[in-house]
């Protein structure tokens, strides 16, 4: 069985990459493969020193995997996946 990754999610309120990444993840979440914790930079003033142009982030025990403009095989690639997970 393979473990489940804990990720951290930066984003930033009416976000609509953030929005979209959430979504990809969704089934990965769904499907126990991975922990999702959500950071809002407008909580977050360390973060939004250094992510504030960069949002969405994916970060994996404080490592940079994914930000930006994401889709779906960056995700699957990201985690390791052959094949995104079905919804």
């Amino acid at each position: 069985m393979t473990p489940i990754r804990h990720l951290v999610v930066v984003t930033r309120r009416d976000c609509e990459l953030c929005e979209h990444l959430l979504g990809l993840l969704a089934p990965y979440q769904r499907a126990g493969r991975i922990a999702l914790e959500e950071v809002d930079l407008a909580d977050d003033p360390v973060g939004l020193a250094a992510y504030q142009w960069r949002v969405p982030v994916v970060l994996e025990a404080a490592q940079e995997l994914l930000w930006g403009n994401i889709g779906a095989a960056q995700v699957a690639a990201a985690l390791g996946e052959l094949d995104a997970v079905r919804v």
